[in-house]
């Protein structure tokens, strides 16, 4: 039987006693064990072998390098994680404590456990590399460790990866965790446990957030809850599609990952929103279970939890099984299409309250028609309730008359129109997208005058970029820098740096409202009138804007922004630019479509400090080559300060 609230209990609150060194003080006789070995020779067995140095000791104890200074240090900062004063930067001392304490029938340590019970991985790791059952010398019973464990079940290990949320800042690039699924027939997957590392940022939120979680003013720990209640928030309120990818791995090692994780309860680390965070710490967890798995090595600047998914599918044999499981938004979306015109003008009707679901008109339609527009009309509800659109109040009577109204069509079983509704699974999944780096060479001309450009940016997705795998109508842009180089003049400039740009054109219909937006900020490069034409000069540009998008057909997006835009340069009058503007544009081109076309119109009123009409229009067309290259042509018409100009690019696009 689960024990789910002790469980919790466990592993979230943890404890935060005080800790009882196992060290000796100096002097003090060496503990014997019963066979007259001394605990010295033990450690000379050790350092014979190298176990300090050992890498699953390290990662045990979460040692990485540092390089200013350049020396080893674990990254966990709770003192309870250590039994050596010295342990979070000396392996060996740990080590050394550690054996002390296991010898120790009065090395007692948090949550009154002793410490082999504490550390029940770094127990059974010494066990097998001295050939030796520790246990055998103190015996030491874990209880809490052996309901906990019980309570888990485990006997599979699954990776996550819910998609990117857009009105989280913290969520935008995706989010990993493990589900530890369980053995009981027929609900191993909702009734499993859902492993993650999260921060505790408390009630802060915008720049605040973004400042500390950047600079890992925010405390994380791991923590196991129920998958359903992840599925709940995931899925259910934030609407976001997951993938789960089945991990072929050996029961020891999931049994030795969890020892582990036992040891990780309420133990803090610091949380870097793009380096060390969750999707890291998770993989450096995998790395303490599975055998000869290292792939956290191999990131050495920002971690985007696609690439985590990535590393891991990577492994030959290890991630075989992958499945998809849509969010509520997708389902309906699919059961409303499925519905003919007039049916979907039903169900809105009744999800709205406009028509009563045992209205007499609804007769009329043959039984299994009336059961989908009820279906659909259910699901509606629920999904507005959810979304906050609808009160639980005003919800829950119209969600029983649904229901009864449903109930009372004899001959067809009992489901929502979601659930009747197959999804089909994306053609492409998140590990078979684009790489999140981007190298681009393009050449152009401006004024009749030739440019290169060169881009690089570090990631994620731009919406001319093939969007298999990414979260559809959506552009993340971060520390996109182009350089320019006029060949003629032998000119070179910095063109452009955009900090980050998050761009969302998530379509609007009757049933789904969101809002499109954008932000941005950077260096950006803008035309200004300097000796009767029109000049380079280098602007902090920073824009913002909300509006509508639009899907009439398939593979076609419509969208119009309203936008404000401040300029800040030293050759703008007044040193800055400010003023409101508008963007309209189509997409044309499907998710698996290798041809995609944009078209667009921006104008922006600038009315304070330098004051002037911008204007640019034009189209892009993209046609892509392989998964990871791409061909694009632009071509715009811009006219500012009273002067016209035309501008154009062949841009050959690669994904590193």
């Amino acid at each position: 039987m689960r024990r789910a609230p002790e469980l919790l209990l466990v592993i979230a609150i943890g404890s935060m006693g005080s800790l009882s060194r196992a060290e000796q003080p100096p002097g003090t006789p060496p503990l014997a064990v019963p066979n007259g070995a001394t605990l010295a020779e033990w450690l000379q067995r050790a350092d014979r072998d190298g176990l300090s140095e050992d890498p699953r000791w390290l990662a045990l104890l979460h040692y990485e390098r540092e390089w200013l200074p350049p020396r080893a240090r674990s990254r966990a900062s709770s003192p309870g994680f250590f039994l050596s004063d010295t342990g979070d930067r000396d392996p060996r001392a740990e080590l050394i404590a550690t054996l002390r304490a296991f010898l120790d029938p009065n090395a007692i340590v948090k949550d009154d456990e002793h410490a082999q019970c504490a550390f029940i991985a770094r127990r059974h790791w010494l066990e097998q590399r001295l050939d030796v059952r520790i246990a055998e010398f103190v015996p030491v019973e874990c209880p809490h460790y052996e309901r906990w464990r019980e309570a888990l079940d485990a006997r599979g290990l699954t990776l996550i990866f819910p998609e990117g949320f857009m009105s989280n800042p913290g969520s935008i690039f995706g989010h990993t965790l493990l589900r530890i699924d369980s053995g009981t027939e027929g609900s191993g997957e909702i009734l499993g446990y859902a492993v993650d590392f999260t921060a505790d940022a408390g009630d802060d939120g915008g720049l605040e957030y973004m400042f500390k979680g950047v600079t890992g003013s925010y405390p994380a720990i791991f923590g196991v809850h129920p998958y359903y209640e992840q599925l709940k928030r995931y899925a259910d309120w934030e609407n976001r599609d997951l993938w789960e990818y089945r991990l072929d791995i050996e029961q020891s090692e999931l049994d030795f990952m969890l020892m582990h994780l036992w040891e990780l309860r309420a133990i803090e680390f610091p949380y870097y929103f793009f380096t060390k965070n969750c999707s890291y710490e998770l993989l450096r967890l995998l790395e303490t279970g599975i055998v000869d798995l290292d792939v956290s090595a191999g990131f050495r600047g920002a971690v985007l939890p696609v690439e985590t998914i990535r590393a891991i599918v990577g492994q030959p044999g290890l991630a075989e099984v992958r499945r998809y499981r849509p969010s509520p938004e997708t389902q309906l979306r699919a059961a409303s299409r499925s519905l003919s015109r007039p049916d979907r003008k039903r169900a809105r009707s009744i999800a709205q309250g406009r028509l009563d679901p045992a209205d007499d008109s609804l007769d009329e339609i043959p039984p299994e028609r009336r059961a989908r527009v009820l279906d659909v009309a259910y699901d509606q509800l629920r999904y507005e309730y959810l979304a906050g659109q609808v009160s639980d109040e005003a919800s829950r009577g119209l969600s029983r008359r649904i229901l009864i109204a449903r109930s009372r069509i004899e001959g067809l079983a009992v489901e929502t129109g979601s659930d009747a509704v197959e999804i089909e699974t994306p053609g492409t999944s998140p590990d078979q997208g684009h790489e999140t780096s981007l190298l681009a060479l393009s050449g152009g001309w401006r004024d009749d005058e030739a440019f290169i450009d060169i881009r690089l940016r570090p990631a994620l997705h731009g919406l001319m970029d093939n969007s298999g795998g990414y979260l559809q109508h959506t552009q993340i842009r971060l520390l996109d820098t182009v350089m320019r180089i006029y060949p003629e003049s032998g000119q070179v400039r910095l063109q452009e740096l955009t900090l980050l740009e998050i761009l969302s054109l998530a379509p609007r219909s009757r049933v789904f409202r969101p809002w499109a937006w954008s932000v941005g900020t950077g260096l950006a490069t803008r035309r200004l009138p300097e000796g009767g034409r029109l000049e380079d000069s280098p602007v902090w540009a920073t824009a913002t804007g909300i509006g509508i998008a639009l899907d009439p057909a398939p593979a076609v997006l419509l969208y119009g922004l309203a936008d404000l835009s401040l300029d800040v340069g030293p050759d703008l009058e007044d040193k800055v630019s400010f003023g409101p503007g508008a963007r309209l544009g189509a997409f044309f081109g499907g998710v698996e479509s290798r041809w995609k076309v944009h078209a667009f119109a921006e104008v922006t009123q600038f009315v304070a400090g330098d004051t002037t009409t911008s204007i640019r229009a034009g189209s892009d067309l993209r046609w892509i080559t392989s998964r990871n290259t791409a061909l694009i042509v632009e071509g715009s018409f811009n006219r500012s300060y009273g002067e016209n100009w035309g501008e154009g690019s062949l841009q050959l696009n690669l994904h590193f």
